[in-house]
């Protein structure tokens, strides 16, 4: 969009894309506060079963996420439900 076209927007145009933006910000927002949570769990997890520390725990998952070509909050995910370490 130009400078010119920016300029000539209407105020309730302007304030739809602001609301827009300020949803998306918050969902987006939500979901890595649920990713960090959810992460947490299963680091808990692994760090009581394995007896290491959190680095090492989150290392574990890690190298899970990239053998399985899966997101890190996937395999965290299926960690909490199933309890198995893959």
């Amino acid at each position: 969009m130009s400078s010119a076209e920016v300029a000539t927007e209407s105020p309730e145009i302007a304030a739809d894309d602001q609301l827009c933006w300020a949803e998306t910000k918050i969902a987006n927002l939500e979901r890595a506060l649920d990713s960090s949570r959810t992460i947490g769990m299963a680091l808990g997890i692994v760090i009581e079963r394995c007896s290491m520390s959190e680095s090492d725990a989150f290392d574990v998952l890690v190298r899970i996420s990239q053998q399985q070509h899966r997101k890190v909050r996937d395999v965290a995910s299926e960690l909490i439900f199933t309890g198995a370490i893959a």
